[in-house]
């Protein structure tokens, strides 16, 4: 996965792919996992987003793309979406 994407672009990716916005804090925000979706054990049912990022480095942008992917969404929904 190549492409660069900040905060703005995360999140709007995380809400179509269903995920809900629960908590804000002054800079992090909380995203809850679709109740359709279930997780292997272990695995937290939501994800942390950084906020007021343009653009996230390699390193954070694929980690976030991986959390995605072990959640149970596949390469194509995410890029789609991104």
């Amino acid at each position: 996965m190549g492409k660069s994407f900040g905060t703005k672009e995360l999140c709007k990716c995380l809400e179509k792919l269903g995920f809900t916005c629960k908590g804000i804090k002054s800079s992090h925000v909380k995203f809850n996992l679709p109740k359709n979706r279930k997780i292997s054990a272990g695995l937290r049912p939501f994800m942390i987003v950084q906020l007021g990022k343009k653009n996230y480095d390699s390193y954070i942008a694929n980690r976030y793309v991986s959390e995605l992917k072990k959640l149970g969404f596949n390469k194509e929904e995410i890029e789609k979406y991104l």
